[in-house]
């Protein structure tokens, strides 16, 4: 297995693996708040090519990392992102997921040390997360990283008739 920033050539195939990735939401614990694909192939794509073009710093500005196998299918990834308004440049936003097959093999501390290595070496401070309160593996994992909780946010989502918290979560990466 190799993890790798992605590049636009690669964009196809982790739109792709998005779609399938997020196929998987509710089969184990939900890890993202719809049940249905909020975006087209298209849109899935052009988001991460505009995030992936902009320069770090630069509104909208988007980084990716992926773990394939031996034949080139990604079997998970991980982001940093911008992380929204003004005066928040010193922090990233992560997001990850790793496809249901291939959890619960240390892939997903992997793809933390990947791009908390990056966040460093580029002068981040923090990287902040939300994880919805069922994705208790995920906590798990954030928590045994280095990650704290700074907030939770009761019935944050209505999905279906599910009332859904949301937990925010730091990681200081100063120390």
């Amino acid at each position: 297995m190799i993890i790798r920033p992605l590049v636009s050539s690669d964009v196809d195939r982790f739109a792709e693996h998005i779609v399938h990735h997020l196929a998987e939401n509710g089969l184990g614990p939900r890890f993202a708040p719809f049940d249905e694909l909020p975006r087209t192939m298209e849109q899935i794509r052009q988001r991460n090519l505009d995030g992936w073009a902009a320069k770090v710093g630069d509104t909208g500005w988007m980084r990716t990392w992926a773990a394939f196998d031996e034949d080139g299918a990604i079997l998970g990834h991980a982001d940093l992102r911008a992380r929204g308004p003004d005066h928040t440049g010193h922090r990233a936003l992560l997001g990850m997921g790793v496809r249901l097959p291939h959890r619960r093999r240390g892939l997903g501390t992997r793809l933390l040390e990947t791009v908390t290595d990056w966040a460093r070496a580029e002068g981040f401070a923090w990287v902040d997360l939300f994880v919805l309160e069922p994705n208790t593996p995920a906590q798990t994992l954030y928590r045994r990283f280095g990650f704290v909780e700074v907030c939770r946010y009761t019935d944050f989502f209505r999905i279906g008739d599910d009332s859904v918290g949301d937990i925010g979560m730091v990681l200081d990466l100063r120390g």
